[in-house]
This record gives C-alpha cells, structure tokens and sequence, in this order.
C-alpha cells in the first residue's frame, strides 16, 4: 500500500455490483491496516513496538447495520482519517436518488485466524453516527479511558481473592494521523470471596469509587477496556442486557474489548490489558506469599 505524501489523504473506494440485492447489513474486511498509535515512556514519545517474532496476518473487519434496507453502490474509506462513507439508496420506491447512508449502529473487530477460528484482539461496538476504521480514532473519540483487569486465585487459606487494576489513559490526536496516549495514574482495589465474574464485580467497584470522586464535576465520556466477556459487548453498550446484577452500563460509560493474550507489540490497548494483567499479577504474588 503506497504510503500518502504529507498532506495528503489515502482512499479506499470499493464500488458493488449493480445487482447485489439490498440489505440492512453491510460488512468490510481489510488485512494489516496500518496503526497510529503513539505511546509514552517516560519523556520519550515512541511508536509501538514491531513484532518479537513473525505474526499471522491480522484483519480488521466492519459491519455496518442500517435501520431499513439499502442498496449499496460505494464504500469509502479514508485510510489517514479512518472515517468511513457509504453511498446509496434507500430500498424503497419514495426514496430514488443515491445519497449518503447513515448506519444505526456499527461493530469494529481486529483479529486474526487460528485454524478454523478467529482469534479477536479487540473489538468495539457503537451506536448511531458515522463508523471508523481504525481503533485510535474510536480512542480519540471519548475524553479519557480506563483500562481495567481483574485477576484472581484461592490463597493458602482456602480464600478466594481477586485484586483489580485500573490504569488511566487519554488519546489525543497528533499530526495527521497519528494518535498519542498517555497513561497518568492506576487504581488498585481487593475483594475477598467475590461473588460471581470477578471481573464484572472489580469494574463495578470501580465504577462506584470512580463516581464518587467525581461527584459534582462535568460529566467525561468514558471508554472501559476489559478483556472479559467478549460476547456480552454489544449488549452492554446498548444496553439491553444487565452489566452487574440487574444495573445496565452507567450513561456516558462505554465497553472496549481487548485481549491481553496477543496483539501486546502492536495494538495500545492490548498492551496496556497486559500492564494491567501484570500489576494484578504482582499483587496476587504478594499475597500468595504472605507479604
């Protein structure tokens, strides 16, 4: 893929067939997308890591949901400022000239193939508004993120004890298409016996702490990263199922899903998942060990 001069903004224009039938689903799938992102090491600003050995190609695929049928003619994608364009028309015989199309909601997953499967190092759903086809614009979108693990074990006492971590992000936009996150501070917290998704329960405690502090100061649209329960995603940020007990999602809080298992060399939010796995870890040692 040629890389755009400075200035300049790189398009990916897919036309469909005249005789694709309209739908109320449309999906794209591109590989190896280049990344933006930008992270801190102290003073040095750096980019991501490459690879520490060879990799499976990574795919990155969008799927846009329309609330009525349409009839697709262009994808637009524009690679420098990740924003996504459909063109169209609406399948109905009121509606006879092309026009841009709106999606109701959209699902962006990055993974990559493990035999018949998919591996998936990250994904975000959204609702109504114009998609993106990169995760550092989904970052750049929201006033801070949480990224939060929760890791738990069975002590010599038979206790069950799960210590949680939270580590603080911001993402800011830098030059033309590149994304700068810094991380400023993390929580810890410690729950013995938890009942339930020990992970479910770490993110509601921290909600609850997190809202108090900021008790009476503007409201900030919050990204969480976790790396559990990748199928239930959806319908938190929708908010059609419960998130903890019977509550749903608090407003102005919204899921990001990342592994830490993979995806640490390349994607900031999988790494900063394994930062947090690894200070939860840490704790959980010290415990075990009687410190």
């Amino acid at each position: 893929m040629r890389v755009p001069a400075f200035g300049e903004e790189e398009l990916f224009i897919h036309r469909f067939p005249q005789d694709m039938p309209p739908g109320e689903q449309l999906a794209v799938t591109l590989n190896d997308l280049r990344g933006g992102l930008l992270n801190v090491r102290g003073l040095e600003v750096t980019l991501p890591k490459k690879p520490s050995q060879p990799r499976q190609k990574r795919f990155t695929r969008l799927e846009l949901d329309f609330p009525f049928k349409v009839a697709a003619q262009e994808l637009h994608i524009n690679l420098t400022t990740s924003e996504v364009s459909v063109f169209g028309r609406i399948h109905s015989s009121l509606f006879l000239a092309s026009q841009s199309l709106t999606p109701s909601s959209s699902t962006l997953t990055t993974y990559y193939e493990r035999g018949s499967k998919e591996k998936v190092l990250h994904a975000y759903y959204q609702g109504s508004g114009p998609a993106c086809m990169r995760i550092e614009k989904v970052l750049r979108d929201y006033d801070q993120l949480y990224c939060i693990d929760t890791n738990s074990m069975t002590l010599q006492n038979g206790h069950r004890v799960a210590v949680t971590t939270a580590i603080h992000s911001v993402a800011k936009k830098m030059g033309d298409n590149a994304t700068f996150i810094s991380s400023d501070m993390y929580y810890q917290d410690t729950a013995i016996d938890p009942v339930g998704n020990p992970e479910l329960a770490g993110i509601w405690t921290f909600l609850r702490n997190l809202k108090a502090r900021t008790q009476g100061q503007p409201a900030m649209k919050t990204l969480l990263i976790t790396d559990t329960e990748y199928g239930k995603v959806k319908g938190w940020n929708q908010r059609t199922i419960p998130f903890f007990g019977e509550e749903v999602l608090p407003e102005g809080f919204d899921i990001f899903y990342a592994t830490s298992d993979a995806g640490t060399d390349e994607f900031m939010p999988n790494r900063l998942m394994k930062a947090c796995d690894n200070l939860s870890t840490q704790v959980l040692r010290q415990l075990y060990a009687g410190k």
